[in-house]
């Protein structure tokens, strides 16, 4: 049986992050953790789970132009292609 709590290298690959960018989520306080010790932090699985499933969700509220063109995240509009001359 799986041990709920992992360790950086695991949450990292569950999450689909780079070590680093783990390691500054958990510094911000962004990732549930436990601290174990001063250097010793652990993830839940379920903890990770839930930040999964909600990093999905938010991608997928994301707007996609029918027309595929590029969205400009500050208005949510498609941009228009610049003319190649």
């Amino acid at each position: 049986m799986k041990s709920d709590l992992v360790g950086y290298k695991v949450a990292s690959e569950i999450l689909g992050l780079p070590l680093g960018t783990l390691y500054a989520k958990v510094c911000k306080g962004e990732i549930e953790h436990h601290r174990l010790g001063p250097r010793l932090v652990r993830f839940s699985r379920r903890a990770l789970a839930v930040v999964l499933a909600q990093s999905l969700m938010d991608r997928r509220a994301q707007p996609v132009p029918s027309c595929g063109a590029p969205v400009d995240v500050q208005t949510q509009t498609a941009m228009k292609e610049s003319p190649v001359g």
